[in-house]
């Protein structure tokens, strides 16, 4: 959503220009929208979120981590988290993703690490079509 809205007003919080501002950004929505749901009765999910930008904050910055991870506090998600490693036969780059796929799988391992740091359990969902992806996590946490 930061990287649309961003294109569409001309902004410069973009990653490939201003790596620093968008993780801040990030850092922020993430933590909005985790307390906006979090007292809802239903399951939802994140796309992005805090982790991803704790990864980013102890890849690069450990003062920012430090900082981060005391404003993030008590919250968590709920286990399972579902990861996705990154598909050559999906990934595009594009407007909004300009990363080359390396990157992508860089990115996807360090998440990885924070989420085991944090512990977190984590469920790789498999390589399926979407409807049998969908009908996995939800016999995952039960809703089926």
């Amino acid at each position: 959503m930061i990287v649309q809205e961003q294109l569409a007003i001309g902004g410069k919080i973009l990653p490939w220009l201003d790596m620093t501002s968008f993780v801040r950004r990030l850092s922020q929505d993430s933590i909005e929208q985790f307390d906006h749901v979090n007292d809802l009765d239903r399951p939802t999910f994140f796309d992005r979120g805090f982790i991803e930008a704790l990864a980013y904050w102890r890849s690069s910055d450990s003062q920012a981590f430090l900082a981060f991870k005391d404003e993030v506090g008590g919250r968590r998600y709920s286990d399972p988290v579902f990861v996705t490693p990154p598909w050559p036969e999906l990934f595009v780059d594009d407007a909004e993703r300009r990363h080359d796929f390396s990157a992508a799988v860089k990115e996807y391992h360090l998440i990885c690490e924070t989420l085991t740091d944090f512990n977190y359990r984590q469920v790789e969902i498999p390589r399926m079509p979407v409807r049998d992806r969908v009908e996995f996590i939800m016999r995952q946490i039960d809703i089926a």
